[in-house]
């Protein structure tokens, strides 16, 4: 007798018994996401009378407009930031902050802590924190995170705190970060250990300069190129800043983010390009 054809109480207890079966068997969970959300900050900006300091030989006399970013990014075990930007006392300077190097001018006209408030997020929830390089214009607000572990290249960290370091040029509000708990690298990391979040070692436009490799779940991977290059001209055409540590090691970082991007079909930002800057959705708005 098949059990199409078995009385109604046995084909009744067959049905529970597959039932019982199939609820003993250990489905493979879904691996949760690892990152949720990135948001794009504005973190002030820069206008010089000469672009050709960051290209030489090209552009001499045009003027230029630097755009500078930050990234909060909600990971399921927290938040990170990467980049902290112009010290905030520049938003409360409206003829700006000229600075004394190379002629230029600093401007913000909102603050980081604005922003975060904005987005929900308090300067203690932040646990992981880190910046392409130590360069003013981008750990400008770093003392105000002092709750988050610190992921810095040992040859930046000697470049900020070491013998013989010099303080960044303007008004950068870092020296708290001695404090901070830090992971020091000497290379690439992943921050998270699911691949999700990956730093790149890129130096040449400082000793340890790094860039960030972040995966989401829709927009896809998307590399925060920092100061490896400065705009997508630059990138391309593999020019370098006269201002940069070294030639050599800038040209093949830029080689190695061209080969990780093309290898992870990743979308390349570069932080101090206005045109792409202006294409971006900035906080509160978010990528996923």
């Amino acid at each position: 007798m098949n059990a199409l054809n078995a009385p109604f109480w046995k084909r009744c207890a067959l049905a529970l018994l597959l039932l019982a079966l199939s609820a003993c068997v250990q489905m493979p969970a879904q691996p949760p996401a690892g990152v949720e959300r990135l948001y794009v900050l504005y973190c002030g900006e820069g206008a010089a009378k000469d672009r050709s300091r960051w290209s030489p030989g090209f552009h001499a006399g045009e003027p230029i407009t630097l755009t500078n970013s930050c990234y909060l990014i909600k990971h399921r075990e927290g938040w990170m930031l990467w980049e902290t930007g112009f010290n905030e006392v520049i938003a409360s300077r409206p003829e700006g902050y000229p600075t004394p190097v190379i002629q230029w001018r600093w401007r913000a006209s909102e603050t980081l802590s604005q922003q975060l408030a904005e987005i929900g997020v308090k300067p203690e929830q932040i646990s992981r924190l880190g910046f392409s390089h130590a360069h003013p214009d981008h750990i400008g607000n770093a003392s105000l995170f002092p709750q988050a572990t610190l992921y810095i290249q040992k040859a930046e960290y000697a470049y900020l705190f070491g013998p013989g370091a010099k303080a960044p040029t303007g008004p950068a509000n870092y020296q708290k970060l001695r404090e901070n708990k830090v992971q020091i690298l000497e290379g690439d990391d992943d921050v998270f250990g699911d691949g999700s979040v990956t730093i790149l070692s890129t130096p040449g436009h400082t000793p340890g300069h790094q860039s960030l490799m972040v995966r989401l779940p829709k927009t896809g991977t998307v590399i925060l190129t920092g100061d490896a290059a400065h705009f997508r001209e630059n990138f391309d055409q593999r020019r370098v800043p006269v201002q940069n540590f070294s030639k050599a090691q800038t040209l093949e970082s830029m080689d190695k983010i061209a080969r990780i991007a093309q290898e992870n079909h990743a979308q390349l930002w570069i932080n101090h390009d206005s045109e792409q800057t202006a294409r971006l959705k900035m906080a509160p708005a978010y990528y996923d």
